[in-house]
């Protein structure tokens, strides 16, 4: 499902990776800025899917555990 955004956030860190050692040589953050830019593209997605998905699950378990229980998992 996200392995495919993550493979591409796998490349993205590379070429960051080689950009921040140019930047470093050439006194340039405008590289950098701008990968950081798209690994946050890469990332919000995966994220957002992330919490819906916690979300779901939370509201799963709040009907199936007792309240002790559930504030221990909310906590975990």
């Amino acid at each position: 499902m996200n392995s495919e955004k993550l493979n591409n956030l796998d490349v993205v860190m590379s070429s960051l990776k080689d950009v921040q050692r140019n930047n470093l040589q050439n006194n340039s953050s405008d590289k950098s800025q701008e990968m950081r830019s798209n690994i946050g593209k890469i990332l919000r997605p995966i994220k957002e899917g992330v919490q819906i998905n916690e979300k779901d699950l939370n509201q799963f378990l709040e009907e199936i555990l007792s309240e002790k229980q559930n504030k221990k998992w909310i906590k975990y």
